[in-house]
């Protein structure tokens, strides 16, 4: 069984305290079952493993590499639509 988590299950945002017991006891429960284990980001995965135990696992970025976006024709967009100049920022993380 491979278990994809897309977040840390337990402890989104609005879970309930109630909810979020029940998530834990139910990925406890089921834990020794997983052959393999898939999220989105190496900090879940290090949740998961040190709550757990550690299971083959992978990190699947929900999001494109940053050079795969310079130069392409869809990162010009805004600076076209709102006339903002090559040397401004427009998000920075």
């Amino acid at each position: 069984m491979i278990y994809d988590a897309h977040e840390l299950e337990s402890l989104k945002n609005g879970t309930s305290g109630t909810l979020s017991f029940c998530i834990k006891l139910i990925e406890k429960i089921c834990w020794p079952m997983v052959d393999g284990f898939i999220t989105v980001s190496p900090s879940i995965l290090d949740w998961y493993q040190n709550k757990f135990s550690h299971r083959p696992s992978r990190v699947v970025l929900n999001s494109p590499a940053r050079d795969a976006l310079e130069g392409s024709i869809k990162s010009a967009y805004f600076r076209q639509k709102f006339s903002i100049p090559d040397d401004e920022k427009i998000f920075s993380m």
